[in-house]
């Protein structure tokens, strides 16, 4: 799947949310789908959630933002709770909900242009939903960092901070794709599906995610009312 909304470093909005929750659903259903691999189209991977959006989804009220980051919740549980190996190839930009979306994934696979942060407390928004995947890659510490400092790491600092397994020259990047894809794809897809299942099993915190939701809502609501 490709990201595309080039024009805005593919950041987010519920119009790409839905079709990323669509393309998910479709490559699910299909039987001859061993890997899904996730990339951006552009200058970038993901630049996150596109801010310019924060005041419509203020102008939404607490019950129908709160269903809104449920949405994103579900979507983003698509990737770790899906039955096929998920693989993140990260170029230029990603930031925030991009975060996100590579610690979901199974793997990751960063080129040496890739550059990873965490800006929402930049905007006065509480990080939610990709502040627990941070933690769970990053670890506490470390994801405290991220998020409070707001800095820009590179490739080989996301690499040993934990949040991506793999890095290559740009240059490198299709070869390394080709490689990795093909070598997943061979795998059984009965064994792939009782892995993943057990490793889902080892840590599933379902109350986070609306402790998550409702901290997430509150701070876009808090917008509108400084403005």
């Amino acid at each position: 799947m490709t990201l595309s909304r080039p024009e805005r470093h593919n950041a987010f909005d519920g119009v790409m949310l839905d079709a990323l929750g669509q393309a998910l659903s479709r490559l699910e259903a299909e039987e001859a789908c061993r890997v899904i691999l996730i990339r951006g189209e552009g200058p970038s991977f993901c630049a996150g959630w596109d801010i310019s959006a924060f005041s419509q989804m203020a102008a939404l009220g607490e019950k129908d933002l709160r269903s809104a980051f449920a949405r994103n919740a579900a979507v983003t549980d698509q990737i770790s709770s899906s039955d096929r190996i998920v693989v993140t190839a990260v170029h230029g930009a990603c930031m925030g909900f991009g975060v996100g979306l590579v610690a979901r994934s199974d793997i990751s696979l960063a080129a040496s242009s890739a550059r990873f942060a965490m800006p929402e407390l930049s905007h006065g928004v509480v990080p939610g939903m990709v502040l627990g995947d941070a933690l769970e890659c990053l670890g506490r510490r470390i994801a405290m960092d991220w998020v409070f400092s707001r800095d820009v790491w590179s490739a080989e600092q996301a690499r040993a901070n934990g949040l991506v397994q793999r890095t290559c020259a740009d240059e490198d990047l299709e070869a390394e794709l080709q490689s990795l894809c093909a070598r997943l794809a061979s795998l059984a897809p009965h064994a792939v599906t009782a892995t993943k299942t057990l490793a889902r099993s080892y840590d599933n915190d379902a109350a986070y995610e609306t402790r998550a939701i409702a901290a997430s809502a509150a701070s876009i609501l808090s917008l509108s009312n400084r403005n």
